[in-house]
């Protein structure tokens, strides 16, 4: 009897560490994690061929999470991921030889641990309030 029961406990502690340790950690971006995706998405260092681009974030707003559903999955989202919406307002800036063009985009995105562990930004849809 006190064999089984040992070997329960350590069953059960085993899948514990492995629930812990899964895409759905439970745990939400903050502000941080998002620019820090945004700016290694959308900066570029510039060549003679591309002007350089950087990004000004004016504002992130982020709405609920859940497990991430059947199409998020087709698009590309670890099955069981926690999915946090967010509304990111934002400024491209293009450099030019002539000038800086500003294009704020206002940005609707699911944000997710992707399959190697790190902060993901998905962009579900974009609107440019300037224009």
């Amino acid at each position: 009897m006190n064999r089984i029961m040992k070997y329960l406990i350590f069953v059960f502690c085993i899948t514990s560490l492995l629930a812990c340790n899964s895409t759905s950690s439970g745990d939400k971006p903050t502000k941080d994690d998002v620019i820090a995706v945004m700016k290694s998405t959308w900066e570029k260092a510039g060549s003679s061929m591309n002007p350089k681009v950087t990004i000004t974030i004016n504002s992130i707003v982020f709405g609920s999470s859940s497990e991430a559903n059947y199409a998020e999955e087709l698009d590309g989202i670890p099955k069981s991921a926690l999915v946090t919406a967010a509304k990111i307002d934002f400024t491209a800036n293009t450099f030019y030889t002539d000038g800086v063009q500003k294009t704020r985009r206002i940005m609707t995105a699911a944000v997710y641990r992707n399959k190697f562990n790190e902060w993901d930004v998905m962009n579900t849809a974009t609107v440019y309030p300037d224009k």
